[in-house]
C-alpha cells in the first residue's frame, strides 16, 4: 500500500471520460473494491464519495483503482536555513 488516507497526491491521466490529469487533490478514503477516493482541489465534474462515511466535496471527488496513475506530492514545507 503505496498511498494512505491524508496523502496529497497528483493524478497522472485523466480516468474514464473525467479530466483529471495533473490535478491535485487529498485522499479520503480507501476501499478494497473501487481503490483509492480523492477529493480533488478543483471541481472535477465527479461527486462527494458516494460510499458511508466518504463524504467530500460535491463534484471534487472520484474513485482510482490504479495506484500507478498517482504521483505523492512532497508536502515538506522548506523553512529555508537557520542562522
Amino acid at each position: 500500500m503505496k498511498f494512505k488516507i491524508g496523502d496529497r497526491v497528483t493524478c497522472k491521466i485523466s480516468v474514464g471520460e473525467k479530466v483529471m490529469a495533473n490535478q491535485k487533490g487529498t485522499i479520503i478514503d480507501r476501499n478494497a473494491d473501487w481503490g483509492i477516493c480523492i477529493e480533488f482541489d478543483n471541481d472535477v465534474g465527479g461527486h462527494d464519495g458516494m460510499f458511508g462515511d466518504t463524504n467530500g466535496k460535491q463534484g471534487h471527488c472520484w474513485w482510482v483503482n490504479n495506484e500507478g496513475n498517482l504521483i505523492k506530492l512532497n508536502t515538506n514545507i522548506w523553512k529555508g536555513k537557520k542562522r
